[in-house]
């Protein structure tokens, strides 16, 4: 969760930035017949009494930003849990700047307006059907709008059919690096939500596009013909800006559904965020260089006489003063028009005297009250994961992180045992992160992992003096119970429940640990491990890569094999050692659970060997639960080489689902 309140925080700052970078501008984009929401003669704004309020207002918009961006820092720095109240909350603290910074100024440009004696001759203002007032709907750029719908329902219509081939539960969330760190329960109502949020804000971006089109205008009384002008081309502008957004947003919704839908699907942070940045800043761009309603656009002689042409004549009295409150809201019981220009900042506004709108804008605070009552308790309820760093054994402490999944009560717990080599604590290879996943995996579920670098990663250059004395025992077995110890004296640990889950050797080990650990270990998950001889696995895995080689080649190759024997390159001792330990015992006289999965795709430790011979051994005794993934690699990542090779393993592939959640349901029966 650590991941998720950093983008939070960075979206809330981004958010507070931006918006705090628009107040104090706001009075160079509003067009010049208006002071604060005063209609004013445009030569009043060069007064010195004008520019005196809009000091005043940009004093007071830039340090009311500042406070709110110092106070956003400051609630990530004392209380990060509580970011996305941060980020429900600043927003509204905004509008609390702007208000303190625009009412003021307003009622002294009323009586400024009065005391100057600034006049404004009455005006006749576009009837409200004329196509200049209100633009006609099919002169909206519905290319992008249709093509955003048609992403929307293609999210929905795949999310439907992958429905019964998906997992349980399923990813639903994501670090920053796309990695899923958040699971759910499968159901129809999850895995059809973000198409669904999807189809919602294609609607709510058409939306806004035919307000800018419909809404009401404020005209210019001394250059009506090129003010109609300059909000014709300002709606064309917007609504292709505003439509290509929505293609970008709903774009930004199927990736995301695509991750949950289809099962080692990833796409970078960097490309989602592009994909909805770049519209973005074009939308802003030309809110910024078109200004309120269009007036800082330049319009040519022919758009000035086709809109001179136009219908132009009306008695709305929308310019009196009266009828707007604090210069921000239009309340006109007798203009027929819901929506109209606004007089400062948006270029949208509602006549507040329309029973519909009154109607509508208490929906909308409903929904929205009802939203944060909502959320109100997610950082009480939520179980954030709480990470701490821990030391495993004292004679070669090894650097690891303990990794809870937060809340009350005592939780089950993992060890995770690498498999061979050196490996950290993450047990990095190729690029993959194995014991990364599976943590998050396992936490986001509500147990316990504990993950740590391997003995000969972290004190290698010390073993190295003496690589003849290393054993299984030595290197992994000593530190696996130590490992489990450790947890066993953590207080929000059960420790009646804590588990060995082993990986390739680890795997190969976990009975001998599971009955080496006095009790410490109720049981064990075996990844992709064999109880043969390492010996022979170490053959096997070295006779399938000659069979891929050259047929000119492979005499040599077997030769070279042979010549290696009778132990490949490995200690004596490290062989004799595990020889003298022989998995098959512990497996025939315990009567822990072991659950054993094995990926199909595995060309290092064989289905038809390995795993056979692990259900051969168990003789159809409960306390043994076999799994086998088709389409898995050693990694338990999704194969996608035939026939399987290291380049299967993609760098930054992540440990499919199917197995992670094999493993939580296989420890959650257990307590």
């Amino acid at each position: 969760m650590g991941a998720f309140n950093v983008f939070l925080f960075v979206t809330n700052i981004c958010v507070v930035l931006l918006c705090g970078a628009l107040l104090p501008i706001m009075p160079m984009l509003t067009r010049k017949s208006f002071l604060f929401g005063v209609k004013v003669p445009p030569e009043a704004q060069n007064t010195d009494e004008a520019k005196a309020l809009k000091r005043n207002y940009v004093a007071v918009a830039t340090t009311g930003g500042l406070i709110v961006l110092a106070a956003s820092v400051w609630q990530y720095t004392a209380a990060p849990n509580y970011t996305i109240f941060a980020v429900m909350f600043s927003p509204f603290a905004l509008i609390a700047v702007q208000f303190a910074a625009f009412v003021p100024n307003h009622g002294k440009a009323l009586r400024l307006k009065t005391r100057l004696g600034w006049s404004v001759a009455e005006i006749k203002y576009a009837d409200t059907k004329t196509s200049f007032t209100r633009g006609n709907l099919s002169a909206m750029p519905h290319f992008w709008y249709v093509t955003a719908l048609i992403i929307a329902f293609a999210s929905f219509a795949v999310a439907l059919a992958r429905y019964p081939a998906l997992p349980d539960p399923i990813p639903t969330h994501w670090d920053l690096n796309m990695a899923p760190d958040a699971w759910s329960s499968k159901s129809l109502g999850t895995v059809l939500l973000m198409p669904l949020f999807n189809i919602v804000t294609v609607a709510i971006m058409w939306l806004t596009g035919a307000l800018i089109e419909r809404a009401k205008l404020q005209i210019d009384h001394k250059e009506p013909s090129k003010s109609f002008a300059q909000h014709k081309k300002y709606r064309r502008l917007m609504g292709h800006g505003i439509g290509i957004l929505a293609v970008a947003l709903a774009a930004m919704f199927l990736i995301l559904g695509l991750q949950t839908v289809f099962v080692g699907f990833t796409a970078s942070i960097g490309l989602i965020l592009g994909i909805v940045i770049a519209p973005s800043i074009l939308v802003c761009a030309i809110a910024v260089r078109a200004g309120q309603g269009g007036t800082l656009l330049k319009v040519n002689a022919t758009e000035i006489t086709a809109a001179a042409n136009g219908d132009t004549a009306s008695s709305s009295v929308m310019s009196d003063d009266k009828y707007w409150v604090w210069g921000l809201f239009y309340h006109n019981p007798e203009d027929p028009a819901c929506f109209v220009g606004n007089r400062f900042g948006g270029n949208i506004g509602f006549n507040y005297a329309r029973p519909a709108v009154k109607i509508g804008a208490a929906i909308g605070i409903a929904a929205i009250a009802a939203c944060y009552v909502w959320v109100k308790d997610v950082p009480l309820n939520v179980r954030f994961p709480v990470e701490t760093a821990v030391t495993v054994g004292a004679e070669f402490p090894l650097d690891g992180i303990l990794t809870l999944p937060g809340g009350d009560g005592k939780v089950p717990a993992v060890v995770l045992v690498h498999g061979s080599g050196p490996s950290d604590k993450d047990e990095s290879a190729y690029g993959i992160k194995a014991f990364k996943d599976i943590s998050d995996f396992l936490v986001a579920n509500g147990i316990a992992v504990l993950r740590y670098d391997k003995r000969t990663y972290a004190h290698a250059a010390k073993l190295s003096q003496d690589i003849a004395a290393i054993t299984a025992e030595s290197e992994t077995i000593e530190d696996a119970i130590l490992a489990g110890q450790l947890l066993a004296r953590d207080e929000r640990i059960d420790s009646a429940k804590i588990f060995v889950v082993g990986h390739s050797l680890g795997g190969m080990l976990a009975p001998r640990i599971v009955d080496e650990s006095n009790g410490v270990f109720a049981g064990a998950v075996i990844m992709a491990g064999s109880p043969r001889s390492f010996l022979d696995i170490i053959y096997d895995q070295n006779m399938y890569f000659i069979s891929l080689a050259d047929p000119s080649e492979r005499d040599a190759l077997i030769k070279k094999v042979e010549d290696a024997k009778p132990y490949y390159g490995m200690p004596q001792a490290y062989i004799d050692e595990m020889d003298a330990h022989p998995v098959k015992e512990y497996l025939l006289s315990t009567d822990k659970p072991f659950l054993i999965l094995q990926g199909g795709k595995d060309f290092q430790v064989s289905p038809d060997k390995d795993f056979e011979e692990y259900k051969r051994l168990a003789g159809g005794r409960s306390n043994f639960e076999f799994r086998l993934y088709g389409n898995l690699t050693h990694f338990f990542t999704v194969s996608t080489v035939k026939p399987p090779t290291t380049e299967d393993y993609i760098a930054g592939a992540h440990v499919d689902t199917a197995p992670l959640a094999d493993i939580v349901r296989w420890i959650q029966e257990r307590y």
